[in-house]
């Protein structure tokens, strides 16, 4: 399954992230401003883990809410990705 598959890698992705973040061997460079970029990962990473569990407990497939998640995902990583390496801050 797709979307089981990409929630997997994203949340290892963002909690490895996270736990970088906390520790200091990772940083968006931006200072105190990276608690910014924290909160978001966690809070998308809540958001992601709702939708995921209530398309697991409904019986039928919800097309809109499947690609919803997939969506989210998706942007997500980019995001991060990008504010770790091309768009870090100036510190």
């Amino acid at each position: 399954n797709l979307l089981k598959g990409l929630f997997c890698i994203y949340t290892v992705f963002t909690l490895i992230i996270i736990f970088s973040t906390l520790k200091g061997t990772l940083s968006f460079g931006h200072g105190l401003g990276d608690l910014y970029y924290l909160i978001f990962s966690v809070l998308i990473l809540i958001i992601v883990l709702f939708t995921f569990l209530f398309r697991r407990k409904k019986l039928n497939e919800n097309l809109v809410l499947t690609s919803f998640t997939i969506i989210l995902i998706l942007l997500t990583i980019i995001i991060l990705l990008l504010k770790l390496t091309f768009l870090r801050g100036p510190e």
